[in-house]
C-alpha cells in the first residue's frame, strides 16, 4: 500500500474511492501512535480495494490523541 502526503503519484493514474480517517484518543503524538493510526488507515483502505492512499495528513487532536486522513484510491 503506497501511503503519501502527496496528491499525485508520478507515472500513476488512479479513480477515487473515498476520504478516509482514523484516530487514537487519549494518546501522546508519538511514533508508536503514529503507526498505530496509520495501521488503521491502510486497513480502512485495503478493505474498500484501494492500491493507495493519497493526500495523507497528520495531526494531534485536542484532547491529546493522534489523527490521520487520506483519500483512498485505485489505479486505473
Amino acid at each position: 500500500m503506497i501511503v503519501t502526503t502527496t496528491d499525485n503519484i508520478p507515472g500513476k493514474t488512479y479513480e477515487i474511492i473515498s476520504f478516509i480517517s482514523s484516530n487514537r484518543t487519549m494518546s501522546i503524538f508519538a511514533k508508536t501512535e503514529i503507526d498505530k493510526v496509520k495501521n488503521k488507515l491502510i486497513d480502512e483502505a485495503s478493505a474498500m480495494g484501494a492500491d493507495a492512499i493519497v493526500g495523507v495528513r497528520i495531526f494531534a487532536t485536542p484532547n491529546g490523541g493522534t489523527a490521520m486522513y487520506g483519500t483512498a484510491v485505485k489505479f486505473t
